[in-house]
């Protein structure tokens, strides 16, 4: 199967193939993923720690980005629980990537990725 989906001005495709082969988003898609998922929950991140977590997702799914955001939100909320300062930092972008595994690395044998869509 094959869908067109439309997030922020921007054509993503997503293939979704019975032998386990598919796409993994750009760049360019991994930062318009991004926004999506910061902007419903309403996370703030600045341009940099942004930058930094697109760089460091680039083999993550678009489920698997919106799960990064999910768990920045927690584990900041957790560490942030009793102090004034609820600023994101580096250390949580890091924590939240690392708690999830991408499936093109965890099932190498069973798909096969082809890399983004230029």
């Amino acid at each position: 199967m094959i869908f067109l989906l439309c997030l922020q001005n921007l054509l993503v495709l997503v293939v979704s193939m019975p032998n386990g082969i598919f796409a993994l988003p750009t760049t360019t898609e991994r930062e318009a993923i991004f926004d999506v998922h910061l902007t419903k929950r309403k996370v703030t991140l600045d341009d940099t720690l942004k930058q930094y977590a697109i760089r460091h997702t680039e083999k993550y799914t678009g489920a698997e980005i919106q799960q990064v955001v999910k768990n920045l939100k927690r584990i900041n909320y957790i560490r942030t629980m009793e102090q004034e300062d609820k600023s994101i930092v580096l250390e949580d972008i890091e924590r939240a990537i690392q708690e999830v595994i991408p499936i093109a690395e965890s099932s190498k044998e069973k798909n096969c990725y082809l890399g983004p869509i230029l």
